[in-house]
This record gives C-alpha cells, structure tokens and sequence, in this order.
C-alpha cells in the first residue's frame, strides 16, 4: 500500500476535508485538488485516500455526502460527493477518489419544468429563492464580501447585516390547459445584505418562460445576466451571493517574483500573455425590434473599449467616433477611469475593430446596457492574462482568494500592478508538495454592471 501523506506534513498549510453530518475529517490522503473559477457555475474538488478505514471509504465517502473544504480554519468549500472510485490491484493496495461540487451541482444538473410560471411583479430574490428551494437553499447574500472573509479571513468589507423581508414562498396550482402558476404565501425569511451594494428587493423580474432541457442555474443565470448580475454559492454552503466582481478592495495579498533577491519570492512558475487578436474597438448593440441597420433606432448602445479603442490621448479613434455620429441616437455608455489611460505598446497602429451586436431578449434599454458590458467584460478578461504558480495555498496563513485584488511585483514578465483573481487551483500531493495555480487579469476588465 501506498504511503499516504499526513496533514502537517507540509510546513505551510493545513487540508481537512470534513463531512459535517458525521462529525468526521479526513486528514490523511494521497492526493488533492480544488478549483474555483469566477465565471463557472460551481466550484469543483477530489481527494484521494488510502482505503485504511473501510467504514469511512464505504459507508461515509459515498455520493450525495455533504462535505466541506478546510484549509487553515477557513472553509473553501462547501457541496456533496458526486462520483466514487476505488481502485484496486492484486498487488495490494487500495484507494478511494471522491469528486464532488459545491451546493450549487444539484441546481447545475437539474432542469427546470418546460411549465414554470411565476407571478408577475415577483422580486429577483423571491424568484431566486423559489427556484432554489427544493435543493435546499434558502438563504441569499446580496454582496460576497462576508463570503471572501470567509474564504481568506480577511475583512475586506462591513460584511453582514442582517433585515427580514417577507418572500414569497411559491406553491403550485393547475390552470386549464395544463399551465402551471405559481403563486404563494407570504412567509418571513433571512436575508443578509450590504448596504453599498444594489437593493436586491427592488428589482422586479420580468417574465422569461424556461427553454425545453434548461437547466435550473442556466435559467437563473439567464435571467440575472439581463439585470447584470451573477450568482454563485457561499463557500460555508449557508446559502448564495447575487453580486457582481468585487474589484474595490485593498490588496491584501502579494506575488513577488525579483530577480536580484529571490529570498523574497513566492513565485515558483508564472507567464503574462498580452492578447489584443479578439479586442473589439467599441460594441454596437441592438436589442429586439428594429434592425441592425436602422441608425435611428433607440434600442442600441454603443459601448468604448478602453484598452483598444482610445488614443494617447483618450480619445474615441477616428473610426469609432465616426460609429458615433451615425448612430446619434444610441446610449454611449461613459468610459470608465479605471481603465485609462492604458498603456499601449509602442508601435501599435490604433487600428479600430468594431464588434455589431444584436439581442433578442433585450426588451429595454437596462436589459440591453448590461448585455452590452458582459459582452465586453468577456473579451476585455482576455486581453492581459497572468497565471502564477506559488507554494503553499496561503499568503501569511490566508488563503488565496477568487474575486480579489492581490499585488504583483514580477521583474521577469514586467508586470508592477495589481491584479484580479478570476481562477484558483489548490493541490497537493507526495512528489509535488502544496501549490497554489493563480489566474489574474486586470481588475475593472470583467465589469458586467456599471
């Protein structure tokens, strides 16, 4: 039998996978790894163990467990066992993987009924919450900052507040010809919000009728995005966040890669890759009714991209200010600071290309605007990439953290900035130690909100 490693036997970090119904952790294991990548629905995650306790492999870590990551005292993680391995040879030797996701799988897997109707007037919470309570979850958080203390034990927020707010709590009752309404009774309910972010009770959700095979989370995403929002699941499993990228917060954490004093890296491995092959200039978009063609419609918005689509000076280049002129009587969404100025490489030739646009679902202007920024948000995310491979999972016992800013000092890539981080993976094993993979892009770029 292979020789498992212990927990502590890194001199960094601590890895615990607990299965909380049974008051058991798991700290002992082969192999290990976690991800979380901001725009992916659900955070994923395997162990594998030496199968030395046959009750723990067979009776706990079994599909549909509940379990939760732990590194250091702060969860990562909280979901359910999705698959089991064991694996076996004559030779002696047994192990078991476990793969799993957070709360969220069982809304990625499902599908929603072809039928669902809901009451019109119903606020985005209530709508949210109705979709998600058979699964089990009750709870929303209108901001992610108590979730990244959570996840890194730094406060970078005024976190939690706590207001009741009355929910509707929907039941299902036949019309004739077999349409289903929803409608319901008011029951009162928790829910944790953060003043600096948007009233979520004050958002009302317009009708929108499920695709046949949609899934749950794919019908909430798709109805979220029209109000320029995104949801994803608490790391302690208490419930979820409807928020948007967190781009505010001070810098917490630091990588470090100099050449002259390599003592103060954390930096093992790390590239920057600078792409401008899919910058649009500007995004013209068109929302339902009308065509792409029709200059005057009011149904348009024209958005700037400032990483391609300013001069030295930031000014819209010649061609898009031309777009602008003849489409006079679309919203030009303001550039935003943060990305200006952007420092152009030398040589490049201001050369504009416009992306045309068009939305169907888009049926006003708010709608429009925010599928115009997530269009943006989408390519802009790609325009400078930085992924670094550090030791350990923490900096200065936090760990490391998705929708964060952290700073980078790296003199081999000459990057000097602070960056956002849109992906992380945690492993760890016997010839590979404990590492961190760390995705950063520039902070401001995926904005889908203004």
């Amino acid at each position: 039998m292979s020789k498992s490693l212990t927990n502590g036997q890194s001199e960094i970090d601590t890895v615990v996978l607990r299965l909380p119904d049974y008051d058991k952790e798991i700290r002992n294991w082969s192999r290990y790894s976690f991800n979380q990548e901001f725009m992916t629905p659900t955070a994923g995650w395997d162990f594998t163990v030496d199968d030395a306790d046959t009750t723990l492999t067979s009776q706990l870590l079994v599909p549909g467990a509940r379990v939760q990551l732990v590194i250091n005292n702060a969860i990562q993680c909280s979901g359910f066992i999705d698959i089991k391995t064991t694996d076996g040879g004559t030779a002696g030797g047994t192990s078991v993987t476990v793969r799993g996701r957070d709360i969220l799988g069982p809304v990625v897997s499902a599908t929603m009924d072809p039928a669902f109707h809901f009451a019109q007037g119903i606020t985005v919470p209530a709508l949210v919450a109705t979709v998600l309570a058979p699964f089990g979850i009750t709870t929303i958080y209108n901001s992610d900052l108590y979730n990244i203390y959570v996840m890194s034990g730094y406060s970078v927020g005024s976190g939690k507040g706590q207001a009741t707010v009355v929910q509707k709590v929907i039941q299902e009752s036949t019309i004739s010809g077999g349409v289903i309404t929803l409608g319901g009774t008011a029951t009162a309910d928790t829910v944790y919000t953060n003043s600096v972010r948007p009233d979520l009770h004050a958002l009302k959700a317009d009708q929108i009728k499920p695709h046949s095979g949609e899934g749950c989370f794919q019908y909430l995403e798709r109805l979220l995005r029209r109000l320029g929002l995104m949801l994803w699941a608490m790391a302690d499993g208490s419930g979820v966040v409807i928020d948007v990228a967190a781009f505010d917060g001070k810098p917490q954490q630091k990588l470090t890669r100099k050449l002259g004093d390599p003592s103060q890296n954390n930096v093992k491995h790390g590239n920057v890759v600078e792409n401008h092959l899919t910058q649009p200039s500007c995004i013209v978009a068109q929302g339902r009714g009308g065509g792409i063609s029709t200059p005057n419609s009011a149904m348009r918005i024209v958005m700037i991209n400032e990483l391609t689509g300013l001069d030295d000076q930031g000014n819209p280049l010649p061609a898009i200010q031309d777009i602008i002129t003849r489409y006079k009587s679309a919203k030009l969404l303001a550039v935003r600071p943060q990305l200006v100025p952007f420092q152009r490489p030398l040589g490049d030739q201001l050369i504009a290309k416009p992306f045309f646009l068009k939305d169907d679902e888009s049926t006003s202007l708010a709608q429009l605007e925010a599928f115009t920024r997530r269009a943006m948000a989408n390519k802009q995310r790609e325009a400078l990439t930085a992924s670094y491979e550090v030791v350990g999972h923490t900096f200065n016992g936090h760990p490391w953290c998705v929708n964060t800013t952290v700073t980078v000092e790296d003199e081999v890539c000459g990057v000097d900035r602070d960056l956002w981080v849109v992906d992380k993976t945690f492993a760890k094993s016997k010839t590979e130690g404990t590492t961190c993979q760390l995705k950063l892009i520039l902070p401001y770029t995926f904005q889908v909100a203004a």
